[in-house]
């Protein structure tokens, strides 16, 4: 028998705002069901994809960058929640100026620090997000300093 998957992340069902698995536990029977309902479980379980950090003040963001559908999952939950869904679209300006598609691509994190919805956080993220396209694409990186979305190197 085979052993059942972990997941990478802590998910929340989004009609009861309750999670329903959490970082590291393992995934059940129905949780694998319910994820897949939502369309979640391939990010849930699959480690494919590129990792970055981004800090703004007091704010702090992890992503997974990994070619998908557009989804955009922070804290469990879709972002356009969070943001609004003209606060995401400034997060996703990273894209624009490395010339690719928001829409191609699934992004799944986490942000902490300062308030939830914070400018902070929204550059923490942008940050973040920058560093995943340029661990992509590497020749993104100058266009990613010069407009300011990569500031460190790590």
């Amino acid at each position: 028998m085979a052993e059942r998957p972990k997941s990478r992340y802590t998910f929340y069902d989004p009609e009861t705002y309750r999670i329903f698995v959490e970082a590291g536990q393992t995934i059940s029977v129905e949780v694998e069901q319910r994820l897949r309902e939502l369309d979640f479980y391939e990010t849930a379980v699959s480690p494919e994809g590129r990792i970055a950090f981004g800090r703004k003040k007091g704010a702090w963001a992890r992503v997974c960058l990994v070619a998908g559908k557009g989804k955009m999952i922070i804290n469990g939950k879709p972002a356009e929640e969070i943001f609004g869904w003209l606060s995401w679209q400034v997060i996703l300006q990273p894209f624009q100026v490395a010339g690719l598609e928001a829409s191609q691509w699934d992004v799944e994190g986490e942000v902490q620090g300062s308030v939830l919805g914070s400018h902070a956080q929204k550059r923490a993220l942008q940050h973040a997000i920058a560093g995943a396209i340029v661990k992509f694409f590497p020749e993104k990186s100058k266009a990613l300093r010069q407009a300011g979305f990569r500031w460190l190197r790590w």
